[in-house]
C-alpha cells in the first residue's frame, strides 16, 4: 500500500502503512521520528522528521518502497516557452574547473532520455547546451531531430552534438540511430519516430552517451556515441558527407575561453525549443573520455547507477539527478562543484524516472 498524494489522510491510514493496527493510538511526532519503525527514505515522499510535524508530510509515503537509484526525472516539456535549467547566477568559467568541454581535449556527455514527440515541438528538441545570454553563441549543443524524409522514404532519427562557434571552431557529430548501420545497434528502425522504439528500459528510457577524445582526432574514435552501452557507427569526415548522415566533421578545432557562457539543460536559450523529452541522470564529465567499460558501469544493466559509479570514474563530473525540490531541481549532486542551476519558468520534477 502507498498513501495517497492528495485527499483525506487519517491516523488510521498512517498506522496501516507503518504495519500497525488501524485503531492503535498514534502520535504524529512519534510516527515521523521513527518510534513506530524507521522511516523508509527510499520512498519518493516521506516525512522530514522535523517539527512542526504535519499529516500533509505523509502524502505519497510508501513504507515498503524499494531503494531505487532515481525516483524522479526532469520534465522541461510542459509549455511553449520552455521550462529549463540555467546557470545564469553562476560563472561557468570560474566556478567549474580550469578544464572544460573542449574539442581539442576530452569530455563526455551522458544522460537517460525519454523522447516525447507528441509535445509542442514534435520532431525536434534541445537537450543541453553552453551558450551566451546575448549573441546566442553556443560552444556546445546537444539536440535531436526525428522526421520523415521523403527523399529516402524513411525516418531520420538523429542526435547532433555541435561544439564550437564562429570564434572557436570545433566539430559537428551526427548519429542517425535508425540508419542501416545503426538500426540493429540501437533498436530504432527507420519506419518510425524516436518515441516508439529503441531497446528501452521498463519506463521507456535509454542512456545516450557521447565521448569526445582529441587523442583520436581524424578517426571514428574522435567522437563516439553509445546507445545504452552499445557503440554506434559514426565515421569521421574531413568534409561534410551531407545532411542527415551519421558522421563527425571537423577541420581545425580551437580551444574556447568560455567567457560569459551559461550551462543549460532542457531547452534552447530562452526556451524557444524545449527538449521534448524527460531527462534523468544528467552527467557532464568535463575533461574525461569514458571508456567502453566505464559507459557500461553507468548503464548499470539498464538502471540509473548510484552517484559513486560516476565519481569513481572522476570527481570532475557535473551530475544532476533531479531528486531535490530544495533548493530546486537544478541542485548539482556530484559533490565537487555545487554548480546549482536556476529554474527558468516552471520545470517539473516528475515520474516515472529511468528505471
Amino acid at each position: 500500500m502507498t498513501l495517497p498524494l492528495s485527499g483525506p489522510l487519517e491516523a488510521s491510514d498512517i498506522n496501516v502503512e507503518l504495519g500497525r493496527s488501524a485503531t492503535a493510538v498514534m502520535s504524529i511526532k512519534d510516527a515521523a521520528t521513527g518510534v513506530y519503525g524507521a522511516i523508509n527514505t527510499c520512498s519518493p515522499y516521506f516525512p522530514n522528521g522535523s517539527a512542526p510535524h504535519a499529516y500533509s508530510e505523509w502524502y505519497g509515503y510508501n513504507h515498503n518502497a524499494l531503494c531505487l537509484n532515481s525516483n524522479f526525472a526532469f520534465s522541461p516539456v510542459d509549455n511553449v516557452s520552455g521550462n529549463f535549467l540555467r546557470s545564469d547566477t553562476l560563472d561557468y568559467k570560474t566556478r567549474v574547473s580550469s578544464n572544460k568541454p573542449d574539442p581539442t581535449a576530452q569530455f563526455t556527455l551522458s544522460m537517460w532520455i525519454k523522447i516525447d514527440t507528441t509535445v509542442i515541438m514534435a520532431g525536434q528538441g534541445y537537450i543541453t547546451f553552453l551558450a551566451t545570454s546575448t549573441a546566442l553563441d553556443r560552444l556546445f549543443q546537444l539536440y535531436w531531430i526525428s522526421h520523415y524524409n521523403g527523399n529516402i522514404g524513411a525516418y531520420n532519427n538523429l542526435f547532433i552534438l555541435g561544439v564550437g562557434d564562429t570564434t572557436y571552431p570545433g566539430f559537428t557529430s551526427i548519429v542517425d540511430v535508425s540508419d542501416t548501420n545503426n538500426a540493429s545497434l540501437s533498436g530504432v528502425p527507420n519506419s518510425g519516430t524516436l518515441d516508439q522504439t529503441g531497446y528501452l528500459d521498463a519506463n521507456g528510457y535509454f542512456l545516450l552517451t557521447c565521448v569526445v577524445d582529441y587523442n583520436n582526432f581524424s578517426t571514428a574514435d574522435y567522437v563516439k556515441w553509445y546507445w545504452n552501452d552499445t557503440l554506434l557507427d559514426v565515421p569521421f569526415y574531413t568534409t561534410s558527407p551531407g545532411a542527415f548522415v551519421s558522421g563527425t566533421t571537423a577541420d581545425s578545432p580551437v580551444t574556447p575561453n568560455y567567457t560569459g557562457y551559461d550551462l543549460c539543460i532542457g531547452a534552447l536559450y530562452g526556451g524557444e525549443i524545449s527538449s521534448g523529452c524527460l531527462i534523468d541522470g544528467y552527467a557532464l564529465f568535463i575533461d574525461e573520455a569514458l571508456t567502453q567499460s566505464e559507459v557500461t558501469s553507468i548503464y548499470n544493466g539498464g538502471a540509473v547507477a548510484p552517484l559513486s559509479s560516476y565519481t569513481n570514474i572522476t570527481s570532475r563530473v557535473l551530475f544532476y539527478n533531479f531528486e531535490s525540490d530544495n533548493p530546486n531541481l537544478g541542485n548539482e549532486t556530484g559533490g565537487n562543484y555545487a554548480f546549482n542551476l536556476d529554474e527558468i519558468n516552471f520545470p517539473a520534477r516528475v515520474q516515472p524516472p529511468a528505471a
